[in-house]
């Protein structure tokens, strides 16, 4: 990922958590403060938590990429302006901590925001297993650290095979063009419909299948909570009560009822489209992101690709954004 990309991702948790929303996940740690900066904690128990919480973040991770935030508060919903300087002593501290490896730093960027500045580190996790010092000494040197949900443990074995088990490649994607369409209705409620057109290239010798019920779209226009109020609909090749519609445009990809088969690079086409039965959510004219995910059969990591979009035109009921 590129270092825009970090920021980029960066920047869309910042105003997420400064909207109320709760991010962190799979990929995604939030702090408040760096050690010693903890009215409560002690800086040496805070520095060996953190290397904790990092190693077990990366064993969990399968090979993804981690980004770490500090300086934004996700319980107050707000950034915190922690001091910049100690960035580069955090890691050091930590990597202490660890028996050899340490998930390798690939960006640290400092973002300044209107309501202040926060530390990003953009973590690869290629190498796992990591393992963590014992504080405590004793016959117990080591410990390697799982994360289940956003709580820290130590490892059990179903979570040890899984980090043994060679990771497979995941496909390269890239998100060449996007579009939303928005319409209200005038007896109430409407429909957002967004399109994105991806360039997908599989390990070189490899195809893959993307069934569609791991297929995503995400708006900054649609909040978790509002998904709820919604119907998801797909157009087209009709399955159950969901309409599906994927457009491909090439000889290396094929489609049908249940996903996408891909046994080379190519680019097809994905739609999502949302009803809403009642009202709209509020939306303004200003840009907006979209977001593709996908996770690939016999994968239990996804790839995603996030691009942004500006207000196009409005007309009537309609308005529209695209890339």
């Amino acid at each position: 990922m590129r270092k825009i990309d970090v920021e980029a991702w960066a920047r869309r948790v910042i105003d997420m958590v400064l909207e109320g929303n709760r991010v962190e996940d799979s990929r995604v740690e939030l702090k408040a403060h760096f050690p010693g900066d903890h009215p409560h904690i002690p800086e040496d128990v805070h520095v060996f938590k953190h290397a904790r919480q990092l190693a077990g973040h990366a064993n969990a991770a399968r090979g993804a990429e981690l980004l770490w935030l500090f300086g934004l508060d996700d319980e107050a919903n707000c950034i915190t302006d922690v001091a910049t300087d100690k960035r580069e002593h955090w890691y050091q501290r930590i990597s202490s901590k660890f028996e050899s490896l340490v998930p390798e730093l690939l960006e640290c960027l400092t973002i300044d925001h209107a309501d202040g500045v926060v530390v990003a580190f953009y973590f690869g996790t290629e190498r796992a297993p990591y393992l963590v010092n014992n504080p405590k000494g004793g016959r117990i040197d080591y410990e390697v650290p799982w994360r289940e949900d956003n709580t820290t443990r130590t490892a059990k074995r179903r979570d040890l095979v899984r980090v043994l088990v060679p990771v497979q490649k995941l496909p390269g994607i890239e998100l060449l063009h996007g579009e939303i369409e928005i319409q209200r209705r005038s007896q109430g409620g409407g429909f957002l419909k967004a399109t994105a057109k991806i360039y997908i290239e599989p390990f070189p010798g490899d195809s893959l299948f993307l069934p569609f019920h791991r297929l995503q779209l995400m708006t900054s226009f649609i909040s978790p909570e509002e998904l709820e109020s919604c119907t998801v609909k797909y157009e087209n090749a009709k399955v159950g009560k969901l309409r599906r519609e994927v457009r491909y445009e090439s000889a290396t990809i094929s489609c049908g009822p249940a996903g996408v088969l891909v046994s080379g690079p190519g680019v097809f086409e994905f739609c999502r489209q949302w009803e809403f039965p009642n009202n709209l959510p509020a939306i303004s004219n200003g840009p907006s992101w979209i977001r593709f995910l996908a996770t690939p059969s016999h994968q239990d990591r996804h790839v995603e690709e996030e691009s942004e979009l500006h207000h196009l035109k409005s007309e009537g009921n309609r308005a529209y954004w695209r890339t």
